[in-house]
């Protein structure tokens, strides 16, 4: 069961990042009208979540949302 627990959190994180996003001030990147390296890298794994054989359901559907 440790791993339900990891994919809540990675969830929660998830979510997080959505409610980042959505108050950034109509930024459309992480820390505002410019992207950074960590967008790329957030947009890397958000596409692996997404589109991947490989990747966890529950994460899949996460990202979905």
């Amino acid at each position: 069961m440790v791993f339900m627990q990891v994919y809540e959190g990675a969830c929660e994180v998830l979510s997080a990042v959505a409610d980042r996003l959505s108050s950034n001030n109509g930024a459309p990147f992480l820390l505002g009208a410019q992207p950074t390296s960590l967008d790329a890298l957030l947009l890397g794994h958000l596409l692996f979540y997404r589109h991947s054989p490989a990747a966890v359901p529950v994460l899949q559907q996460q990202v979905r949302l």
